[in-house]
């Protein structure tokens, strides 16, 4: 994980907390049409369209006072990660 996928983690993470989730993972990518910031959650018992936008609305503000020019992706952890990180989506499952 990068300076910036750190950085970001150790921000939202508290704030996604408060909306009884989990930050599972942060990725800074390069996209066509520029930079994109993904965020990917996780909750016990899974995550609803309506915890995304929780968690989305909650962690906008604090990311918007960052020094960044990227589009803010936030996403389900299980639903939108690569298949190369199964291990990491069984081991999630296994704590539902």
């Amino acid at each position: 994980m990068g300076k910036i996928e750190s950085s970001v983690k150790q921000l939202v993470a508290p704030i996604a907390a408060e909306c009884d989730c989990t930050v599972v993972d942060v990725e800074y990518k390069k996209q066509p049409d520029g930079m994109h910031l993904f965020v990917f959650i996780d909750k016990k018992g899974g995550v609803t369209i309506d915890d995304c936008e929780k968690v989305h609305m909650a962690i906008d503000q604090p990311l918007d006072e960052q020094p960044s020019n990227c589009r803010l992706q936030l996403a389900n952890w299980l639903t939108f990660t690569p298949f190369q990180k199964s291990t990491v989506k069984k081991s999630l499952l296994e704590q539902r």
